[in-house]
């Protein structure tokens, strides 16, 4: 590791950028985020992906419209899962384990000069002179094999991750980088919408994201209100995984529902896109009815990718979506189905309002923008490289963590 180092220092190699995320094979907010760094950071530093499930990283052009062709990548199956037949690394099941099942991933950090750790996995001990972990939410409490507090940069996403990492973690984020959405399309008009209400967020196999009860909301407002619902639609996009067995819900949802519903898993980003400018509404519900903080949308990066095309957002009042929307100006937050109902009615019937909220929650989108995102990457990126330059070598002291 040393001369490695020395190389960095003398200007003859990029430095090595390691980014590790074990959800990497199926598209998420959390790789979003991550792909957006690197394709961020790939003209300045050598980037080198880690998976554990095989992808390919062209994928990422098809899901996030993203070209990440000048970085790396690289497979290392976990024993672990692979002899359990588990297709995503959970870190519950490791806890009884003699030795850390993560720990060929922590060898392989070595190989790296700044070491990210993408998407929460906090079991993996970084050995990398610079290391950066990124918390979208802090799932797990401060079991064995805990090893966050080894890293020099704590990331959190927005102040709702924040306050559940000081509470469950007894940390201090170093740093608050809100996701980069970039989803603007110049032909999203708020004055040219169709009667669509969409929602996009992933199909989990738990139902978190609460597809099957919007779908049954907008079944009851169709019955309830014909007049007021005629032509409308609701139309359900998200990424799905392989045998993914809340399809069947929503499919069963969907026959015994009334009124035009739709859905489509996997949707390519173009497709994604197209349906942003058509919609007039979106709705988000993760978190409806939700005792566990960590089932509460964690931030809520679609909601602002509807915004930025003029769509009326109507969320769940909880999570990050508290950050984004603004009861009452750019879109509304709703606690029950209920008030989802009459939030949806009202704008349904109300073309001026629809399209005042619908430019106001334009222009409160660019809170989140990419380049945003990108002049707060540079000042993080900038003190990794000041900590790299200035290693000296010597173990790391552990001073994340608070008295």
């Amino acid at each position: 590791m040393f001369f490695s180092h020395l190389e960095v220092l003398l200007g003859l190699r990029k430095i090595r950028v390691g980014i590790y995320d074990h959800a990497g094979h199926f598209a998420g907010g959390g790789q979003r985020y991550v792909a957006e760094m690197a394709a961020m950071m790939q003209d300045r530093y050598d980037v080198g992906y880690i998976f554990n499930n095989d992808v390919e990283l062209s994928e990422y052009k098809d899901w996030f419209d993203l070209d990440l062709s000048k970085c790396t990548m690289k497979i290392i199956k976990i024993p672990f899962f692979e002899d359990r037949n588990r297709y995503t690394a959970d870190e519950g099941m490791v806890l009884g384990e003699r030795t850390n099942p993560f720990d060929i991933i922590s060898r392989e950090t070595l190989n790296y000069d700044i070491f990210i750790n993408a998407n929460m996995l906090g079991k993996l001990n970084p050995l990398s002179p610079v290391s950066i972990f990124i918390c979208h939410f802090p799932d797990q409490e401060r079991t064995r094999f805990f090893q966050v507090h080894r890293y020099d940069h704590l990331v959190i996403n927005g102040d709702y991750t924040g306050e559940w990492v000081r509470r469950r973690w007894n940390m201090e984020p170093t740093t608050k980088l809100y996701p980069p959405v970039n989803m603007y399309n110049p032909r999203s008009n708020p004055d040219d919408k169709e009667k669509i209400i969409l929602s996009v967020s992933r199909f989990e196999i738990s139902g978190s994201k609460k597809q099957v009860e919007m779908i049954d909301t907008f079944s009851e407002m169709t019955r309830r209100y014909p007049e007021e619902t005629s032509g409308w639609r609701l139309m359900l996009i998200g990424g799905s995984t392989p045998g993914n067995t809340y399809l069947a819900d929503v499919d069963e949802a969907i026959a015994r529902g009334h009124g035009n519903i739709e859905y489509k898993a996997n949707a390519a980003v173009s497709e994604i896109k197209d349906y942003y400018r058509r919609a007039s509404i979106f709705w988000h519900a993760c978190g409806l009815n939700e005792d566990r903080p960590e089932r509460v949308e964690h931030f809520g990066m679609t909601t602002v990718e509807a915004m930025q095309n003029c769509c009326v957002p109507i969320v769940i009042d909880g999570g990050g979506q508290r950050e984004i929307v603004e009861h009452g100006d750019s879109g509304f937050r709703f606690a029950t189905l209920d008030e989802l109902m009459a939030l949806s009615l009202a704008v349904m019937g109300d073309r001026y309002q629809c399209r005042r909220m619908a430019e106001r929650a334009y222009r409160r989108s660019r809170l989140f923008s990419q380049s945003v995102f990108r002049e707060h990457l540079e000042r993080l990126l900038a003190e990794a490289e000041l900590q790299l330059l200035g290693h000296d070598m010597l173990p790391k002291p552990d001073a994340r963590a608070v008295a």
